[in-house]
């Protein structure tokens, strides 16, 4: 399952620059601006925005580890 740049922003629109960093450093280095540049252009979020984002982004870990 593929998560999409917006997904990814929006997870981490709560986290610091340092867990950012460490989630995104494996990831291509052109998805990883966008979702930085996403994440910095994102307007106010709400908690449950982000968490919603943050279960799906668990989610397809858990179905890509299962299949």
């Amino acid at each position: 399952t593929r998560i999409e740049a917006p997904t990814i922003a929006l997870a981490l629109k709560i986290a610091s620059e340092a867990l950012s960093d460490k989630i995104l450093r494996d990831v291509d280095s052109h998805v990883r601006e966008d979702v930085k540049d996403q994440r910095d252009l994102m307007g106010p979020k709400t908690l449950m925005e982000i968490e919603e984002a943050q279960r799906a982004i668990v989610d397809a870990v858990k179905q890509s580890m299962e299949g």
